[in-house]
């Protein structure tokens, strides 16, 4: 990728046309995050004209965007401040939209997507609150230490004898897509903590958490001034090592089917986050639901998840739409009880659910023409009208180069039977390895 590169989407590439800028108005919305093409292709459905900065560039997020920036870091990027107030220059934003990576992100850029700024985020990304909001509705927060407070307090770090390495996890608060995450060795103890501070982990944003044994479950949430509601849920595909973290994102399916006290317990779940956060939008929490049928919340994220696109792909109005209107930028003049009347209807709606799979490099690959030809001409589209059994998304350019274990793309496929959608992912990983010669890993 070319830091600081600029796209503007020409003429016939999109069904949408190029406007310009005095045409765009309140259409015009930021899409800011490590990876936007999903929730590019949500704002574009949504009727709005998505200027999109990310760090992949990815083809299908360029064939989308109005205007594309790429920056290399979300990380304090004076290019991703400059952009903004470039793009600002042109225009005011009528709608500012979040994916995975504003954990990094200084508390400015979140002020217009919330009633209450920094201090909402701030909540939201807090993990005493989340177990206070846990406990109060009904459901379970693992046991959870902060490495600086048990350091500064000079407890002692909390295993018993007897217990293993997979008993306690490290998270680094800043990372998603479980980068951040590693099984926690008792054995060397403080001396771990210690050479994550030296390679520039700050203790105050490492967790302790107990382990527990479950199926992980992403829920998407919608919160208004009004109210809230839980969109959907989708099932976190089993984990897989890899070499950076044996927790690293693997994909989703869904959306799941979630029996009436479950939809109620989540309704109030999101209604008690609303309340005492003040926060407006979409936004995801990943759960652990236990063999005994036990919900225990693992953290909450404020932003576009990667598996709200398997929730939104055939809804009337795109979660984008949704989110735009309860902040106030409204599209289409409903109130609050006709847009969760709408939620209500479309969540219980679930017809065959679709497989999303990230398929990660065994090795360093250059993009060749060929390989990115084929699998554009599978490319994931939004509504449905193909009839094939797979797709492909976050496509790169040709010749760029991807190092060994980076994510090479996203597999989709449908789940209209068990055994059927098996073969049908394995087919797929073959004709990507052996047809297109793309090095896909285990």
């Amino acid at each position: 990728m070319n830091n600081g590169e600029h796209f503007k989407r020409r003429p016939g590439e999109s069904h949408v046309k190029m406007a310009s800028v005095a045409q765009l108005g309140s259409r015009k919305a930021l899409v800011v995050g490590f990876s936007c093409r999903a929730l590019a292709q949500s704002v574009r459905r949504s009727g709005m004209d998505p200027w999109v900065i990310d760090c992949c560039g990815d083809l299908d997020t360029l064939h989308i965007a109005t205007r594309y920036s790429s920056i290399d870091s979300l990380d304090n990027c004076p290019l991703l401040t400059e952009t903004i107030a470039s793009w600002r220059s042109e225009g005011e934003f009528g709608g500012v939209f979040f994916a995975g990576g504003i954990e990094r992100l200084p508390s400015i850029y979140l002020a217009p997507n919330v009633s209450r700024g920094s201090i909402s985020f701030s909540r939201m990304r807090s993990w005493e609150t989340w177990m206070r909001w846990a406990l109060q509705s009904g459901m379970e927060f693992p046991e959870t230490h902060s490495i600086a407070g048990l350091k500064s307090s000079g407890q002692m770090l909390p295993w018993t004898e007897g217990e293993t390495d997979d008993t306690w996890l490290i998270k680094d608060h800043w990372q998603a897509g479980g980068l951040g995450v590693s099984r926690f060795n008792p054995v060397v103890g403080t001396r771990s903590f210690e050479r994550g501070r030296d390679a520039g982990e700050s203790s105050d944003r490492l967790l302790l958490q107990r382990r527990i044994e479950g199926e992980g479950v992403g829920v998407s949430f919608l919160s208004g001034k009004r109210g809230a509601i839980a969109i959907g849920g989708v099932n976190a595909l089993p984990l897989h090592p890899h070499p950076w973290s044996d927790f690293i994102y693997r994909g989703s399916s869904g959306p799941m089917a979630l029996e009436p006290q479950e939809w109620e317990r989540l309704d109030n779940f999101a209604e008690r986050v609303t309340q005492e956060s003040g926060w407006l939008g979409v936004w995801n929490a990943d759960f652990l639901r236990t063999a005994d049928d036990r919900w225990v919340l693992l953290e909450i994220n404020p932003r576009w998840s990667a598996g709200m696109e398997l929730l939104d792909r055939n809804w009337k109005h795109s979660i984008a739409w949704h989110h735009h209107n309860v902040c106030g930028n409204v599209l289409e003049p409903l109130s609050w009880d006709e847009q969760k009347r709408l939620i209500f209807r479309e969540r219980l709606q679930i017809d065959a659910p679709v497989r999303k799979e990230i398929l990660y490099l065994a090795k360093h690959w250059r993009a060749t023409e060929r390989a990115i030809t084929g699998m554009w001409e599978r490319r994931w589209q939004i509504p449905f009208t193909s009839s094939e059994p797979c797709w492909v998304a976050d496509i790169p350019k040709a010749d760029t180069e991807l190092a060994a274990s980076y994510p090479l793309c996203s597999l989709f496929t449908r789940m209209d039977d068990g055994n059927e959608s098996d073969d049908v992912v394995k087919n797929a990983k073959y004709w990507l390895e052996n047809e297109l010669e793309i090095p896909i890993g285990p």
